[in-house]
């Protein structure tokens, strides 16, 4: 049996996960979720609000997902975190966002407001966050996600110039998304603007998160494995 000390230790990392938990920033998307953001990222050069970078994501013996960055000088797990044999990591890309809202298939939480489609044929739930978020999409088949991104880098000439909906159907290796612009008033509170300037940058996350000190997620992570070819999927308005 185990003594004070032991179990003492463990409640430790225990609490330890769950304020790492509390600490994170992503948008997790579910099956037919999607997400209404204004990017903080313009996407101009030496833009810090914007990275690239390297994930490997693999479930643990006791069922938790557990995450871990790729060192870019190294091409190794940070912190040393061991990672089963024949893994291999996933290339995404992640910005920073002001999120308005999230709309959900399924309720999750009661304090989700019930919500119906512009059609009235659909059912949703929304969740509304107006805070900052982490928004992170596999790079896709021959690009096709990061090239959807940089298409309204390029008709809008930044990033934070409109609104976006990211959207997730499938699960899985059967994952797709779509990022497009919406027609849609999302704008970053005049008494927060300073507040998205401070923001850490996405990689000093992403190191704090996953480079090594024992980050895990006990949700579904499909969005971390890899996807397949893109869907034409249309959105319907909420």
């Amino acid at each position: 049996m185990a003594g004070l000390g032991d179990i003492n230790k463990r409640e430790l990392k225990r609490a330890a996960s769950r304020s790492s938990m509390q600490d994170r920033k992503e948008v997790w998307l579910r099956d037919g979720d999607q997400v209404f953001l204004r990017s903080v990222a313009t996407g101009e050069d030496d833009d810090t609000m914007l990275e690239e970078l390297y994930l490997f994501a693999f479930q643990t013996d006791s069922g938790t997902w557990q995450s871990a960055l790729v060192d870019p000088e190294t091409n190794k797990p940070m912190g040393g975190m061991p990672v089963p044999d024949g893994k291999t990591p996933s290339h995404k890309f992640a910005f920073w966002a002001y999120v308005s809202e999230i709309i959900h298939t399924e309720q999750r939480r009661d304090d989700w407001e019930v919500v119906q489609s512009a059609s009235g044929g659909r059912t949703a739930y929304k969740e509304t966050v107006n805070d900052f978020r982490i928004m992170t999409l596999p790079f896709g088949r021959n690009n096709q996600y990061w090239n959807m991104l940089v298409d309204q880098f390029e008709d809008w000439g930044g990033l934070n110039n409109g609104v976006l909906r990211v959207k997730r159907s499938g699960a899985g290796l059967d994952t797709t998304y779509t990022v497009s612009p919406v027609s849609r008033a999302v704008q970053i509170p005049d008494d927060r603007i300073k507040e998205s300037t401070e923001l850490q940058t996405v990689w000093d996350y992403f190191v704090d998160q996953y480079g090594g000190n024992d980050s895990s997620e006990d949700t579904e992570t499909e969005v971390l494995a890899p996807v397949g070819m893109s869907a034409s999927n249309e959105s319907e308005d909420f």
